[in-house]
């Protein structure tokens, strides 16, 4: 069997991101988190079965994607983050963001219809401190509120993907519009 062209492996890499990130946004942990009464401090705070869920949901990514995704997050309309894990372990209460508003994936991500995928520019993660790019869809369960669930594939295992088939060990990334 011939090796895929480089096209053709960065296409697939991002197919399999879009089907992973719309399977995990239908778990339904994320709606359960919304109709569980209570506000939403309260609820990460007991970190009750539904928060329990919903983190072991974004940690599970990082098995689909072993040492390639940065974070995963189930965030709300509000900005902000219900669950995160980082490198498939959940982040501490104390972590979460009240505020992601200006990540480059909040905005299009409440943008887009029931199993459309967004995926952003790459970017640092202010998280990982890495570049990263962000696949993200709208968590379909959710009633009483608006929520997306991202995850951040890390620019770095593009690097090792592309060096195992190339036998090279360097890549550069040039952002189109602004050619940074």
């Amino acid at each position: 069997m011939r090796p895929l062209s480089k096209r053709a492996a960065l296409d697939a890499y991002f197919a399999r991101a879009r089907a992973i990130v719309l399977l995990t946004a239908q778990n339904p942990a994320f709606g359960a988190f919304y109709a569980e009464k209570g506000t939403r401090e309260a609820k990460i705070t007991a970190g009750g079965r539904t928060v329990r869920e919903a983190n072991s949901a974004l940690a599970y990514l990082e098995r689909l994607y072993p040492e390639s995704v940065g974070e995963a997050c189930f965030s709300d309309e509000s900005g902000a983050e219900n669950a995160r894990a980082v490198r498939g372990r959940v982040a501490p209460l104390a972590d979460l963001s009240l505020d992601e508003a200006d990540a480059p994936f909040f905005a299009p991500g409440f943008a887009l219809r029931r199993g459309q995928v967004h995926q952003a520019r790459p970017y640092v993660s202010p998280d990982t401190k890495e570049w990263v790019i962000a696949n993200v869809t709208r968590a379909p369960g959710v009633r009483r509120a608006r929520a997306i669930v991202h995850f951040e594939v890390t620019m770095e295992s593009f690097r090792r993907a592309a060096a195992v088939q190339t036998q090279r060990f360097r890549m550069t990334v040039v952002d189109r519009r602004t050619a940074r």
